[in-house]
């Protein structure tokens, strides 16, 4: 249970900071009234929060709950998506220049890079999401969350590119081809290691 007149500019970071660690009822309250701006501000980070829902609002509370199962996720799984995303982006920025699809996949590639920040972390603290996520040994977990943050970062460069620049030239054509058969490889062995 939060008080929203405390956060007013950091909203936003301390809903992502307790989903991450797994609280899954989240009461946010106004001593006066949610002003636009805070509801906004929650609404526009519950787009990158899997599993997440409004279930009551009024003038002065809004009540989150987490129906996500954290038991059930594959963080492998999540880092595939993620590449192939990024393969997608790729394309329609070499190709068919396609912005609009640009956007809504690194809008994508946002969520499931919270979900999987919230996977790490918990699996730090609880063994049964460390062996559902397959993350084989604990020491892992560092290289996982490096991993999708470095993913997350190529997304990001990718739609700046789109929104500020347009189509590229060739030479940057070359650069992301070169990107994509990357990740397809390392895609390929960190899959190729995993137990069937």
């Amino acid at each position: 249970s939060l008080n929203v007149d405390e956060y007013p500019e950091s909203i936003d970071q301390v809903l992502f900071a307790i989903y991450y660690i797994g609280v899954e009822n989240i009461t946010l309250f106004s001593s006066k009234e949610l002003t636009k701006d805070i509801k906004s501000k929650i609404r526009k980070s519950l787009t990158c929060m899997t599993g997440t829902e409004i279930t009551y609002e009024d003038q002065k509370k809004i009540v989150i709950k987490v129906l996500l199962d954290k038991e059930k996720v594959d963080i492998t799984q999540i880092l595939y998506r993620i590449t192939l995303i990024i393969e997608m982006s790729i394309s329609d920025l070499t190709g068919l220049f396609d912005l609009e699809e640009i956007r809504m996949n690194e809008n994508e590639i946002d969520r499931l890079y919270h979900l999987m920040t919230k996977i790490v972390l918990l699996s730090l603290i609880n063994p049964n999401v460390l062996h559902t996520s397959k993350v084989r040994n604990v020491s892992l977990i560092p290289a996982y969350f490096l991993i999708s943050k470095k993913l997350e970062n190529i997304a990001d460069n990718i739609y700046h590119i789109a929104e500020f620049q347009g189509k590229p030239p060739q030479a940057v054509h070359e650069v992301l081809n070169t990107v994509k058969d990357s990740l397809k490889r390392s895609m390929s062995h960190l899959l190729s290691e995993q137990p069937n």
